[in-house]
C-alpha cells in the first residue's frame, strides 16, 4: 500500500529469500537428476556444469548471477542427494539451503547466518 505510514517496513533479506525461492525449485530438481551420475566428490562448478548440460537450460543458473551458489553431493542410507547453498554476493551470509530430496527449499537463513552447510541431510531425507 503506497504511503502506508503504519505498515511495517519490508525486510530486504526476506525479499531476497522470496525472490530466490521459486528459482531454487527447478535448480534442486536438476541437481537431484545428476547426483547419481557424477562422482560423489564433485565440486560446485562440476555439479553445476553437469546440471546445465543435462537440463538443456542455459538460463537455469542465471537468476543466481552475482551471488555465491554452492552444491555438494551427500550419500546417506545408500542413496545420494544434493545440497544447494545460496549465499550473499560477498559469500559471508547464507540465504537459502536446500536438500534435493525434498520439493520446496528446506530453509531460509536469518540475517547474519554464515555461508556454511548447516542442514542435517539424514534427518531431512528420512522424513516421510
Amino acid at each position: 500500500m503506497p504511503g502506508c505510514a503504519s505498515c511495517p517496513p519490508i525486510d530486504p533479506h526476506l525479499q531476497t529469500i522470496s525472490h530466490f525461492s521459486d528459482y531454487m525449485i527447478p535448480l534442486s530438481k536438476a541437481v537431484e537428476v545428476v547426483v547419481d551420475e557424477i562422482p560423489l566428490d564433485s565440486k560446485d562448478d562440476e555439479i553445476f556444469a553437469e546440471v546445465l548440460k543435462r537440463s538443456g537450460d542455459p538460463e537455469l543458473l542465471k537468476p543466481f548471477d552475482g551471488y555465491v551458489l554452492m552444491a555438494k553431493i551427500v550419500e546417506e542410507f545408500g542413496s545420494r542427494t544434493g545440497v544447494i547453498l545460496l549465499c550473499s554476493p560477498d559469500g559471508k551470509e547464507g540465504i537459502i539451503e536446500d536438500v534435493t530430496c525434498t520439493t520446496r527449499p528446506d530453509t531460509s537463513r536469518p540475517t547474519g547466518s554464515p555461508c556454511v552447510y548447516m542442514l542435517d541431510v539424514r534427518k531431512i531425507c528420512a522424513a516421510p
